[in-house]
């Protein structure tokens, strides 16, 4: 339930969400926010199996920070325009650091992933620019398992089936 708690941590209504790691948390996380009304959502994952499971999950585009340089295939697969939300489910922090890069102004980060390294960025440009960094700290024991089922109550379908069907009709 953790992805729960990252992916309802902001109103994600017709918000443009990148999506840091396409593991099981994240790949559910993905699906989580696109039933909660994300418009679009841009998975980043190096690994080609994982980054599949997200796109089958309900990301709209995926890219290999391996092959591609994340500060510009983020905007351009988002028309050209930063991201208002970023949800890091990898715990790399210079995948962290480099959503700095494509976030909008007054952009909001949750971030689930864990690591011993340090995040550093600008703190005058973090608060120049009207940041939100929110930790995730596991599941909100409750909070999420009764968000969770109402979410499925309401016809979130977690099978990957249904958002790749969906997404490409």
């Amino acid at each position: 339930m953790a992805s729960v708690h990252a992916a309802t941590q902001f109103d994600l209504v017709g918000k443009s969400v990148a999506v840091i790691g396409c593991g099981p948390i994240g790949a559910m996380g993905i699906g989580v926010a696109k039933y909660a009304g994300a418009a679009k959502i841009i998975a980043i994952e190096p690994v080609a199996s994982r980054g599949q499971k997200g796109l089958d999950m309900g990301a709209d585009v995926l890219i290999d920070p391996i092959k591609d340089a994340v500060a510009r295939a983020v905007p351009a697969a988002n028309n050209g325009e930063k991201v208002d939300v970023v949800l890091d489910f990898s715990g790399n922090v210079g995948a962290i650091q480099d959503s700095l890069t494509y976030i909008k102004p007054e952009g909001k980060i949750a971030v689930l992933g864990l690591s011993s390294k340090n995040l550093s960025f600008q703190l005058d440009e973090f608060v120049y620019r009207g940041l939100t960094l929110k930790g995730i700290a596991g599941r909100r024991m409750y909070k999420d398992w009764e968000t969770g089922k109402g979410l499925l109550a309401r016809g979130l379908d977690l099978s990957p089936h249904y958002y790749t069907q969906a997404t490409h009709e």
